[in-house]
């Protein structure tokens, strides 16, 4: 998935191949970047998303394809040649913090939810903790207190 500058949205791999493991998932899949086959027995955790009115205002996509992937040996195909483009809207910063804050809340929900193992949850903690150093470093403010909310977001989450 590419925005109109074409700048892709998350780290894609540079060939085809299966998706073997559940922290490809994260790396890889988007609610923007995935089709599934069409089955009725198929559905989102209402708890989950834009239309939760919940504090996890994301993930359903992702919890749906691990939930799959788990309880029915799902096979997922990554296809490099594919790209998807996703036209961004531009946020203020406070809209950007507050998506930042319910994304987070979504990701801990997802992780709990599935029992994904502790080296994966610190791994991603770290990545999140590194990123605001990164951006206080070159004094990128916005996105250090955009870093700060993702933070804030997965921890609060994680002590409900």
């Amino acid at each position: 998935m590419a925005n109109k500058e074409k700048k892709f949205l998350l780290k894609y791999p540079n060939k085809d191949f299966y998706i073997n493991k559940i922290s490809q998932i994260f790396d890889h899949i988007s609610s923007v970047s995935f089709a599934i086959k069409y089955n009725k027995e198929l559905s989102f955790d209402k708890k989950l998303g834009l239309g939760s009115k919940k504090i996890y205002q994301s993930g359903e996509e992702t919890d749906l394809i691990i939930s799959q992937f788990k309880k029915n040996n799902f096979r997922i195909f990554f296809k490099e040649s594919i790209v998807v483009f996703h036209n961004e809207r531009k946020k203020d910063l406070i809209s950007s913090i507050k998506k930042s804050f319910f994304y987070g809340c979504g990701w801990s929900y997802v992780v709990k939810k599935n029992k994904l193992d502790f080296n994966f949850i610190l791994k991603n903690f770290i990545k999140i903790f590194l990123n605001l150093i990164y951006h206080l470093l070159t004094l990128n403010f916005n996105k250090m207190l955009i870093s700060i909310s993702t933070l804030a977001g997965r921890l609060y989450a994680f002590t409900k």
